[in-house]
């Protein structure tokens, strides 16, 4: 082949490869392509805290909320909110920490600490499930506490040897606990109530139990009416007051001061005639 035929045939080619990446380039740019999609995480749903949470306190919905995570969620995360609705938290829990099963304790199960509200204390006694209404009680209820003293807390006054006072001590009282009956055998027939109590109700409750003999009366669910009056402990034991015979301190008298009689003048008759005349002590 001729050297100018060669020639012609690379200018050719040449012309045709530019052409065709001029066109190619056109087509890119009219048809840009899709972005390669990328490998997307999956996600987690877990239970987290939506406000710190104290021990003891119970979850309620407002505690709670869902949240989203890429990061594999512990094995004992709860799959929903209403797991730890109703339960008692066993530990400070902080705002979005991951709520887990060994942070809750059902109510039922719970220590007797952590059962006990805010500002209360727990106080016990031993009712009688024969004499009382022991039997029936639940946790939960409310009850009146009644108190019966005996006539020697009032200093043996207003009354017989037998006679007494009995009074309401304190109303609408939270049951906390409730223990099982004792066996017969064992002194049977009683049985322990624990009661939540306000701090200034503990030594009235504490000294009523010794001083005389304490009953339960349930209340109601709802009932919230007081009877009245409601006594205090120490209303009851002050009894009336005893008035005293006033004490007169004797004066020591003094003797009069002596005084002298007012002398008198004497008349006296000397020779026929009448003269006047003062005694010699007079003078």
């Amino acid at each position: 082949m001729r050297p100018q035929a060669v020639g012609r045939l690379m200018i050719g080619f040449g012309a045709a490869l530019g052409v065709s990446l001029i066109a190619f380039g056109l087509w890119r740019v009219l048809n840009p392509s899709e972005p390669r999609p990328t490998a997307v995480a999956p996600k987690h749903q877990l239970i987290v805290a939506a406000r710190p949470v104290t021990r003891g306190s119970v979850l309620s919905p407002a505690d709670l909320k869902v949240a989203q995570t890429e990061a594999a969620p512990p094995s004992d995360a709860l799959p929903d909110a209403d797991a730890a609705n109703g339960q008692l938290a066993s530990m400070d829990i902080p705002q979005g920490a991951t709520v887990t099963r060994a942070m809750l304790i059902p109510a039922q199960t719970a220590p007797l600490a952590l059962q006990v509200p805010a500002g209360l204390r727990a106080v016990s006694l031993d009712a009688d499930v024969e004499a009382g209404v022991a039997r029936h009680l639940s946790v939960g209820d409310k009850v009146d506490i009644q108190t019966v003293l005996e006539n020697r807390v009032f200093g043996g006054m207003g009354g017989g040897p037998d006679s007494g006072r009995a009074v309401t001590l304190m109303t609408n009282i939270l049951v906390l606990a409730v223990g099982e009956a004792g066996a017969a055998d064992q002194g049977g027939g009683r049985r322990a109530i624990t009661l939540a109590l306000t701090p200034e109700q503990v030594p009235d409750f504490m000294l009523a139990r010794s001083l005389g003999r304490v009953f339960l009366a349930l209340r109601r669910p709802g009932d919230d009416a007081l009877p009245a009056p409601v006594a205090t402990l120490a209303s009851i034991t002050r009894g009336p007051a005893v008035s005293r015979p006033a004490v007169i301190t004797p004066v020591a008298s003094r003797p009069a001061p002596r005084t002298r009689p007012v002398a008198m003048p004497v008349e006296v008759v000397l020779d026929g005639r009448p003269t006047l005349q003062l005694p010699e002590d007079a003078r």
